[in-house]
């Protein structure tokens, strides 16, 4: 009995890291470090359900969710066809920093909208950043707020002639 209840401390800090689910999506990742969107549609198009995920969770330190799917087919947002990819990356305990993307492409894979926030201990500051390409550019707004959204920065936005940050 004294020996159970001597490895107790150690079995309650490593039960957690046992039920980490974890599914590596390296193969759709390019040396650059940006996704490769010609193998997730194609791997997308051979799934029944139409999707890719990728997750990832280390108790207190990191969580991470990627998922890749057709999105906009006669959907109610009125979106036109094509994919969507859901990053969303949390570190530290409790979510401390989140970091959550989300790309619009159509159906030959070109991006068309991105919009992604950053909260830094649990939105005390975020930070809100969209791109959405028009025939004038890509035209970019940002927002910060503070203190859980009780003040906020004035909107930005901006036009850019060739953004690199739909791809």
């Amino acid at each position: 009995m004294l020996t159970v209840l001597r490895h107790a401390p150690a079995c309650l800090v490593l039960l957690p890291l046992a039920g980490c689910a974890v599914f590596q999506q390296h193969d759709y990742v390019r040396p650059d470090g940006k996704y490769d969107l010609a193998k997730l549609i194609r791997k997308a198009e051979e799934d029944e359900d139409g999707r890719v995920g990728h997750a990832v969770w280390a108790p207190l330190v990191r969580f991470e969710v990627v998922k890749f799917e057709k999105s906009g087919e006669g959907g109610e947002d009125g979106r036109p066809a094509g994919y969507e990819l859901e990053e969303l990356r949390c570190w530290g305990p409790l979510f401390t920093y989140v970091h959550d993307r989300t790309s619009l492409y159509d159906l030959a894979g070109k991006g068309y909208e991105v919009s992604e926030s950053r909260h830094v201990l649990w939105r005390l500051w975020s930070g809100h950043r969209t791109a959405v390409e028009t025939p004038h550019g890509t035209r970019i707004e940002e927002r910060d707020d503070l203190f859980f959204g009780l003040l906020s920065i004035p909107a930005r936005s901006r036009y850019v002639p060739d953004a690199e940050d739909l791809e």
